[in-house]
């Protein structure tokens, strides 16, 4: 998907905003890095119990679902 952003920003604005467009690109995919860790995080703390680790364990190679 970022590639194709990227492609269009470059395609469609005109010479003096092509590196205004690569910017806003690039906030852009930041800030869905930040959206989707915080959703990680939240179901996290939401999901955890006891002596469960979680809906996403912090060592995926001790941790599955199927052990539980």
């Amino acid at each position: 998907m970022s590639l194709e952003q990227l492609e269009f920003f470059y395609a469609q604005a005109p010479n003096g905003l092509k590196s205004f467009g690569s910017a806003l690109c690039m906030t852009s995919i930041s800030l869905e890095n930040y959206v989707s860790s915080l959703l990680v995080t939240m179901t996290m703390k939401i999901s955890i119990e006891d002596h469960m680790s979680g809906w996403v364990p912090r060592n995926l190679n001790k941790d599955h679902l199927d052990k539980h």
